[in-house]
C-alpha cells in the first residue's frame, strides 16, 4: 500500500514539477539529513553494536560494487572517461556526521519514537520534493540523449 502511495505522489510530483513547481536543494537537503537521522537513530535502538561491524562492512562491500560496475558501464557507453567530476569535498562529511549524530543520539537517549511513521512520512515528502526536481528538469531531449 505505502508502495503505491509514494508511486502516486511522485507522478503528482513530477506533474507539478513540469508546471513550475521547483524546490531548491536548500530545502531537499534537511530533509535527506533528517531521514539519515531517524533511520540511524532507529539503528542505534534495534542493531546489537557487534553487529554494526558486519552491516557497515557489507554496505561498503556494496557500495563498492554498485560504483565499480556504474563506472565501468559509463567508461563502456561513452567510450571512455570524457569528464571531470567534482571531486571530494569536506562539505560531504555532513552526511556521515548526521549519521553518526543519530547513531549516538540512539545509544543516548534510549527514545522510542514510531520510526516506521516517521521514515514512511519523510520519504513520502523527499519523494515529493525530489519528483517536482526531476519533473521541473525532465526534457524530451534529455531521454532521448540517454
Amino acid at each position: 500500500m505505502f508502495t503505491a502511495v509514494l508511486l502516486i505522489v511522485y507522478l503528482a510530483s513530477l506533474a507539478a514539477g513540469r508546471a513550475g513547481v521547483r524546490p531548491s536543494w536548500k530545502i531537499i537537503e534537511p530533509v535527506v539529513m533528517a531521514l539519515i537521522l531517524t533511520i540511524s537513530y532507529w539503528a542505534s535502538t534495534e542493531v546489537v553494536l557487534g553487529r554494526l561491524v558486519g552491516i557497515l562492512a557489507s554496505s561498503a562491500a556494496s557500495a563498492l560494487i554498485v560504483t565499480v560496475v556504474t563506472y565501468a558501464l559509463g567508461f563502456i557507453w561513452k567510450g571512455g572517461a570524457h569528464g571531470q567530476g567534482r571531486g571530494w569535498k569536506p562539505s560531504d562529511l555532513r552526511y556521515a556526521l548526521a549519521l553518526a549524530a543519530g547513531y549516538l543520539a540512539g545509544l543516548i537517549a534510549k527514545i522510542r519514537i514510531p520510526f516506521n511513521l516517521a521514515v514512511q512520512y519523510e520519504l513520502l515528502i523527499l519523494i515529493m520534493l525530489v519528483g517536482m526536481k526531476v519533473g521541473g528538469e525532465l526534457r524530451p531531449d534529455l531521454i532521448r540523449s540517454a
